[in-house]
């Protein structure tokens, strides 16, 4: 009993004498209610602000949930009509070339990377003078095809026309490299980007990165000082190469195509079981020259809590796109219109390049 129940007891006993049992029985019962509801306040305010709580976190959530399912457009025409010169019809038709992964063991100095990407670069002894009669290539889906082929001078001239792959700056004015640091720690002393100095070349056959998969291309392999291996370009005559030269790649990746060239399975996980798991769509835009794919995120669960996005499980498959006509010869690409790599939907490791061990030249 507290001091303010024994007071109160104290009162009413000096008022009306000794209470009746009745009465006594009233009074402990009403004491005991209010003793019961000032014990449950805490509780009562810890309850509402977990339900405000969980409740802001909802509204949040859908929020973001309703921004996410808000549609985005369609493969623009814009992506389309920078396609719709491709001879996708044609037999070969042209290589499109989205990177060139020589020299597959990098270089001895942080000097000679930046000439590469800057495509400096400077003859510093013979070159063959011989042609080849054609140039060749192979694709994992079985594909073959001959093209007119360059010689190794035109091949070296092309190199270094090629767009540099970093900004004009960086090019024009190079870190210098203090010495004692790492290659990739710079000083604040600045120079002109000197030039690779290639000291020949030789007649091969290497992989580049297509729209299609690897591809086994002849390609003339230069050596050059710096260069931990050879550097690579092919001998395909520029013609046979879409836009001259390397087309912008999109970060859309792991395609792949049915054998009947109707489905286009776009690699991303979606699926998911638990309350938070995302699935995703398609919009797909054809034209005779090119397919434009745009994957659209479409959340599961609009209003979930954190537990239950912790708790909801998570099973992978696969977003795949069916095509109203056959893909043939024709490029995908994505919204900004960058081409897509599509390997076949065997997924065979040759349609992939791999890069060789350090050291292994």
């Amino acid at each position: 009993m507290t001091p303010d129940e024994r007071e109160l007891r104290r009162a009413l006993a000096e008022r009306i004498g000794r209470p009746s049992p009745d009465l006594g029985a009233r009074v402990s019962h009403a004491l005991t209610v209010e003793k019961r509801v000032s014990n449950y306040l805490p509780a009562l305010a810890l309850t509402a602000a977990i339900v405000l709580t969980v409740s802001t976190i909802g509204v949040l959530v859908l929020a973001r949930h309703a921004a996410k399912t808000v549609p985005s457009a369609s493969p623009s025409s814009v992506a389309l009509a920078a396609w719709q010169g491709f001879p996708a019809d044609r037999k070969p038709r042209p290589i499109v070339l989205l990177h060139n992964f020589s020299p597959s063991q990098g270089f001895s100095t942080f000097e000679g990377k930046m000439a590469f990407l800057c495509s400096r670069f400077s003859l510093g002894g013979r070159l063959p003078t011989e042609v080849p009669s054609q140039a060749n290539a192979s694709w994992a889906d079985g594909t073959k095809a001959a093209y007119p082929a360059i010689s190794a001078r035109d091949a070296y001239t092309a190199m270094t026309r090629t767009t540099p792959e970093v900004s004009s700056p960086d090019c024009d004015v190079l870190p210098t490299v203090a010495s004692g640091t790492r290659s990739s720690v710079a000083s604040s002393t600045r120079s002109t980007v000197a030039p690779l100095f290639v000291l020949g070349a030789r007649l091969g056959v290497t992989g580049f990165e297509t729209d299609r998969g690897l591809a086994q291309v002849s390609a003339w392999l230069f050596t050059a000082a710096g260069a931990n291996s050879e550097l690579a370009y092919p001998a395909v005559a520029t013609s046979a190469i879409w836009g001259g030269g390397i087309t912008n790649w999109s970060r859309l990746n792991s395609v792949t195509v049915s054998a009947d060239g109707r489905l286009l399975d776009l690699g991303l996980r979606t699926g998911g079981t638990g309350p938070c798991d995302i699935n995703y769509t398609a919009f797909v835009a054809e034209s005779r020259t090119a397919v434009a794919v745009t994957p659209q995120e479409i959340p599961k669960s609009p209003l979930v809590t954190p537990v239950a996005c912790l708790l909801g499980a998570n099973q992978a498959q696969t977003l795949k796109v069916a095509l109203a006509t056959p893909l043939g010869g024709r490029v995908v690409v994505d919204a900004a219109g960058a081409a897509i790599s599509v390997c076949p939907e065997a997924r065979p490791l040759t349609c992939y390049y791999t890069y060789p061990p350090l050291g292994g030249g």
